[in-house]
């Protein structure tokens, strides 16, 4: 009966924790979502799309200045509501600091979903 009682100690975010290298994982309504690392053009895409934003909106030559990352972890409740955007960027003012570990506990300003021709469904655990 130990490993019942040890099996509901593992919150969502452990589980999440506990994924595979090569599994991306989110936390939306209370459910599990894992989906494998993206493939070789998602990736292509998402390095052209930082390269275009980076100037004007990065560095803030010609845009807001916004902090713009990849593959963010971003907390809309601390462990319990958790997405992996590919892109998210936040305004200075908002966000002047980076966290000190991988969550993002502030609100993106703007995200960027890269949609694949043929994306794998999120599957639920």
């Amino acid at each position: 009966m130990p490993n019942a009682a040890l099996a509901q100690d593992f919150t969502l975010y452990d589980q999440l924790l506990a994924l595979p290298e090569n599994i991306v994982g989110e936390i939306i309504n209370g459910q599990l979502y894992t989906q494998p690392r993206p493939s070789g053009r998602h990736t292509l895409a998402h390095s052209e799309l930082m390269v275009e934003l980076g100037g004007p909106f990065d560095r803030g030559r010609g845009g807001p200045w916004l902090a713009i990352l990849t593959e963010p972890e971003v907390h809309f409740i601390r462990d319990t509501e958790v997405v992996v955007p590919d892109l998210a960027g936040w305004r200075r003012e908002r966000m002047p600091n980076l966290p000190e570990d991988h969550r993002f506990d502030i609100v993106p300003d703007w995200v960027c979903e890269i949609l694949s021709p043929a994306p794998p469904a999120r599957t639920g655990r």
